[in-house]
């Protein structure tokens, strides 16, 4: 029993050791991927995920903001309308979501103008309430008697401190955002030169490889001693072909029975070899004694 429980126990092992290391593996390539994936893109995935968690945080306050002081009009006459002012706050949120998700220069583009919208509308408006809203907080007017006192100073902080982080957040959010913008520009830049690099690198290999392709020849034998070059041989490989026509053409030249084209009285000495006109006319047959005997 004790050895068989110690091998169920040795086997448990390997299985926990194998299920640890194929985690491990799946967390490696998951990794891996997203480390690809970032490569391809303009944006870096830290510093979208960064610009949305402030354009988020900016536009959480905004919305506490726009409730407070929403609240607030309940019991004083005086605030009317400025739940408005912090509403723009609420809006870049939604380019700052693409940004992480999308992670391309032109939305980093589209969430910077939107921030100078933000600015230039939310900030103006919450400038403006402050001093109606929390300065001039004791000239409240009571809206009903039975809602008690007006001067509610939960809402105005509330109000006030929610709108000063939006206001705040938005403005580091397009510091950021420019900064980003500039690093995404350089990014692609990189990747774009990269790329052309890559190209010419590729079709470089594949000139090269042309290149020896064409290089290679391959010979046809057409008689003992010579050969045929293939058409898509260099010159170099042709002129060695024709060198060794020539030298076949030699070695057959030498075979055969030479003629001495010594000069005398400018006419050509006959060989010894061959034989003279006499001799071949001795040697002919008569046709006309034939047919004579006959």
């Amino acid at each position: 029993m004790s050895t068989h429980t110690t091998k169920l126990e040795e086997i448990k092992a390997l299985i926990q050791a194998e299920q640890t290391m194929a985690d491990k593996r799946t967390k490696e390539e998951i990794l891996e991927e997203i480390r690809q994936e970032d490569a391809t893109k303009d944006v870096p995935i830290n510093s979208a995920v960064a610009i949305a968690v402030l354009s988020g945080v900016a536009s959480v306050a905004g919305t506490v903001a726009c409730l407070s002081i929403g609240f607030l009009e309940i019991y004083r006459q005086d605030v009317i309308a400025f739940w408005m002012a912090c509403i723009p706050f609420c809006f870049p949120f939604i380019t700052g979501i693409s940004i992480a998700y999308r992670k391309k220069l032109s939305c980093v583009g589209v969430h910077v103008s939107l921030l100078l919208a933000t600015l230039l509308t939310g900030g103006a408006g919450y400038g403006y309430s402050i001093e109606p809203v929390f300065i001039n907080r004791k000239n409240c007017k009571i809206v009903s008697e039975d809602r008690g006192n007006c001067d509610k100073e939960t809402l105005l902080y509330l109000y006030i401190t929610n709108g000063g982080i939006a206001l705040g957040f938005t403005v580091i959010g397009l510091i950021y955002s420019l900064l980003i913008c500039r690093c995404a520009t350089k990014r692609r830049h990189n990747r774009e030169v990269n790329e052309h690099m890559e190209h010419e690198k590729q079709a470089e290999l594949q000139k090269r490889a042309s290149r020896r392709s064409h290089e290679k020849v391959t010979y046809v034998p057409a008689w003992p001693g010579s050969y045929v070059a293939h058409p898509q041989a260099t010159a170099a490989t042709k002129t060695e072909a024709s060198n060794g026509d020539l030298n076949a053409a030699k070695r057959l030249s030498s075979d055969q029975p030479q003629v001495d084209h010594k000069v005398d009285s400018g006419q050509p000495i006959p060989n010894k070899e061959q034989p003279s006109n006499k001799d071949n006319q001795t040697s002919e047959p008569k046709t006309g004694d034939a047919t004579t005997h006959l």
